[in-house]
């Protein structure tokens, strides 16, 4: 990246840094409360390095949260080596407060309790409220580390897709609880990661079914290769120029459902850091073919 294209950036995240920075420690502290007064008393593996913390704390006895400040830390190393200084460092106000609201709710977490007479419902809420959370974090632009830099190294050096690489990580994680917890157990963590995803998505982009994309890139073959192999939808190519007459470039028009946006943006800042990416919400869609799938 050019230091225009730095600079540009640099001016762009520092915008209501601290309103953004407010909102991003409540957002954690959303997350870290549910997951302490929650997910680990009820040994709820629903992905995530949350989730291997549960399953080796019932192996070895060893304290959730110290596990999660050991992965955040490895994390943040990795991270250094692999994905670079510069985005590390952005990144490490997130890691940072995440484990900071993982310590102080720990103590916090066992004076609160969720036992409703429905396990469903106890568990669709602390769900319902995990994926409030995150999807505050993730509005504010920053992220808290741990398995999103194991996802990021799995995007970027191995060339994995996004949501491949999330089915991937995540589904070795909730085998693991199910060979450490049973089946059942299982089965309620996977309606909890699938409620956690709706309720992120919601948050972080709307309320419409899916979005339009307009995509302006210089890798227009990996562009149209990722959405027809990976993400399985059609696209249409249109011809422009800019304002002047000149510098031909062709457009990718395409319609996603709203909860594989974030894997196509993050897709197309992989492929083409200059590459450019506008949306709007789309509500209605007529002819053509719609995929039906589950919100992983």
């Amino acid at each position: 990246m050019n230091k225009i294209g730095e600079l540009l950036i640099d001016n762009i995240t520092k915008r209501n840094r601290i309103a953004r920075i407010i909102v991003l420690a409540f957002g954690c502290l959303i997350v870290a409360l549910i997951y302490n007064a929650f997910m680990v008393p009820n040994k709820v593996v629903y992905g995530g390095l949350g989730g291997l913390a549960i399953v080796i704390n019932n192996l070895t006895g060893i304290n959730t949260v110290f596990l999660l400040n050991i992965f955040i830390i490895i994390s943040i190393i990795v991270s250094l080596f692999v994905l670079g200084k510069k985005k590390t460092i952005y990144s490490l106000t997130g890691y940072i407060l995440f484990a900071i609201m993982v310590d102080i709710t720990q103590p916090i977490a066992n004076s609160l309790t969720f036992n409703f007479n429905s396990y469903l419902f106890s568990i669709s809420l602390a769900a319902f409220l995990t994926g409030l959370g995150g999807g505050i974090i993730l509005r504010t632009g920053f992220n808290t580390g741990g398995s999103d830099i194991f996802l990021d190294i799995m995007q970027d050096v191995f060339k994995i897709p996004l949501s491949k690489a999330s089915a991937i990580f995540n589904g070795v994680i909730i085998i693991l609880g199910a060979f450490s917890f049973g089946i059942i157990k299982t089965i309620y963590a996977i309606i909890c990661l699938l409620i956690i995803n709706f309720i992120t998505d919601y948050v972080l982009l709307g309320s419409s079914t899916s979005k339009m994309c307009f995509i302006n890139t210089h890798y227009q073959d990996k562009i149209e290769k990722f959405l027809k192999n990976d993400l399985n939808v059609g696209y249409t190519l249109i011809q422009s120029t800019n304002g002047i007459g000149f510098m031909k470039r062709t457009i990718i028009m395409c319609i996603i459902p709203t909860n594989l946006f974030y894997v196509l943006k993050k897709e197309i800042q992989r492929i083409d850091s200059h590459g450019i990416l506008y949306s709007n919400d789309c509500y209605t869609v007529e002819g053509g073919k719609t995929n039906d799938f589950i919100p992983v």
